[in-house]
């Protein structure tokens, strides 16, 4: 699975587990090392504007591929860039906490993927979602729009909802807004 030399130095040779003995005279202490085949890191949407009140949340997704291009079942770890404007929960949750821009992190070792968010304290009053309802065959999909309004009646632009199915097994509904 892996080398290591004299200083210390891992030289991974393939995917697996595999641990690190250091010893010096009769004391030794045991590394666990993973070695991962890991080229990107996709996050999406790579960009999001986030706006409402102090709390608004969105949720991110990530993509994390391999030498092959193919998709690989690990968890990046998520991080913000400002914390007082955007934070991250582990599974890409992101929540408004201040006005601002901010970049989004998921990680896995040294590979990164960002998202641009963009965030807008402003109270809203209300949501449409277009179209108000839908009809959807097997196998087709529905692209949904969000339109909120201010307190004022004005429309606000760009708002990013979080959309969810009641029943998944029916239909689920992905951060492009889109319902298979």
């Amino acid at each position: 699975i892996a080398s290591v030399d004299a200083g210390g130095l891992v030289n991974p040779k393939a995917e697996g587990k595999a641990t690190v003995t250091a010893t010096f005279e009769q004391i030794h202490t045991d590394v666990p090392v993973e070695v991962v085949d890991v080229k990107a890191v996709e996050v999406s949407p790579p960009s999001v504007r986030l706006v409402g009140p102090v709390g608004t949340q969105f949720q991110l997704e990530a993509t994390v591929k391999n030498s092959k291009d193919k998709p690989i079942t690990l968890t990046p770890v998520w991080s913000s860039s400002q914390p007082s404007v955007v934070t991250a929960a582990a599974d890409g949750l992101v929540t408004s906490a201040g006005n601002g821009p901010v970049s989004v992190v998921a990680k896995v070792g040294d590979v990164l993927g960002t998202a641009d968010v963009v965030v807008e304290i402003r109270d809203i009053a209300r949501l449409e979602v277009r179209p108000a309802t839908a009809l959807v065959r097997v196998g087709d999909s529905q692209h949904f729009d969000v339109v909120a309004y201010d307190t004022s009646g004005r429309q606000i632009e760009g708002v990013a909802a979080i959309f969810r199915s009641s029943d998944q097994g029916v239909a689920k509904v992905s951060v492009a807004r889109q319902a298979t």
